[in-house]
Protein backbone atom coordinates (compact mmCIF):
# COMPACT_ATOMS: atom_id res chain seq x y z
CA UNK A 1 0.00 0.00 0.00
CA UNK A 2 3.49 2.20 0.66
CA UNK A 3 4.74 1.55 -2.38
CA UNK A 4 1.75 2.38 -4.47
CA UNK A 5 0.60 5.88 -2.67
CA UNK A 6 4.15 6.83 -3.03
CA UNK A 7 4.45 5.81 -6.88
CA UNK A 8 0.65 8.04 -7.18
CA UNK A 9 2.77 11.14 -5.05
CA UNK A 10 4.94 11.27 -8.32
CA UNK A 11 2.72 12.75 -10.62
CA UNK A 12 -0.19 12.69 -12.55
CA UNK A 13 1.53 11.15 -15.32
CA UNK A 14 2.60 7.87 -13.48
CA UNK A 15 -0.28 4.77 -13.70
CA UNK A 16 0.55 2.10 -11.26
CA UNK A 17 -0.40 -0.93 -12.73
CA UNK A 18 -1.92 -3.93 -9.71
CA UNK A 19 -2.28 -7.41 -9.93
CA UNK A 20 -4.75 -8.97 -7.77
CA UNK A 21 -5.44 -12.56 -7.53
CA UNK A 22 -8.39 -11.96 -4.49
CA UNK A 23 -10.47 -9.25 -4.25
CA UNK A 24 -9.15 -8.38 -0.98
CA UNK A 25 -5.30 -8.09 -2.64
CA UNK A 26 -7.45 -5.65 -5.03
CA UNK A 27 -9.11 -3.62 -1.73
CA UNK A 28 -5.59 -3.78 0.09
CA UNK A 29 -4.20 -1.95 -3.17
CA UNK A 30 -6.94 0.82 -3.43
CA UNK A 31 -6.14 2.12 -0.21
CA UNK A 32 -3.51 3.26 -1.20
CA UNK A 33 -5.70 5.91 -2.76
CA UNK A 34 -6.92 7.06 1.06
CA UNK A 35 -3.11 7.85 1.98
CA UNK A 36 -1.76 11.68 1.81
CA UNK A 37 2.54 11.55 1.94
CA UNK A 38 4.20 14.88 2.59
CA UNK A 39 6.86 16.02 0.87
CA UNK A 40 8.82 14.84 4.39
CA UNK A 41 7.67 11.29 3.92
CA UNK A 42 8.32 11.34 0.75
CA UNK A 43 11.79 12.37 0.84
CA UNK A 44 12.41 10.00 3.96
CA UNK A 45 11.40 6.90 1.50
CA UNK A 46 13.44 7.93 -1.08
CA UNK A 47 16.46 8.74 1.08
CA UNK A 48 16.20 4.90 2.39
CA UNK A 49 16.27 3.29 -1.17
CA UNK A 50 19.73 3.41 -2.64
CA UNK A 51 19.15 4.90 -6.03
CA UNK A 52 20.68 1.23 -7.11
CA UNK A 53 17.73 -0.43 -5.48
CA UNK A 54 14.40 0.22 -7.79
CA UNK A 55 15.49 -1.97 -10.67
CA UNK A 56 14.21 -4.80 -12.81
CA UNK A 57 14.46 -7.55 -15.58
CA UNK A 58 12.00 -5.58 -17.47
CA UNK A 59 14.37 -3.03 -18.51
CA UNK A 60 17.58 -3.82 -18.09
CA UNK A 61 18.92 -0.78 -20.51
CA UNK A 62 16.95 2.12 -18.27
CA UNK A 63 18.36 3.34 -14.94
CA UNK A 64 15.67 4.70 -12.34
CA UNK A 65 16.33 7.24 -9.46
CA UNK A 66 13.63 7.18 -7.18
CA UNK A 67 11.19 6.37 -9.80
CA UNK A 68 12.48 8.47 -12.61
CA UNK A 69 14.54 7.41 -15.65
CA UNK A 70 17.82 8.47 -15.06
CA UNK A 71 19.75 9.70 -17.76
Amino acid sequence: MLALAWMLSKGEDIMPLVVARRVTQLQESMKSLEVKLSDHDIKSIEEAISEHAIAGGSFPEIHFKNGVIAH
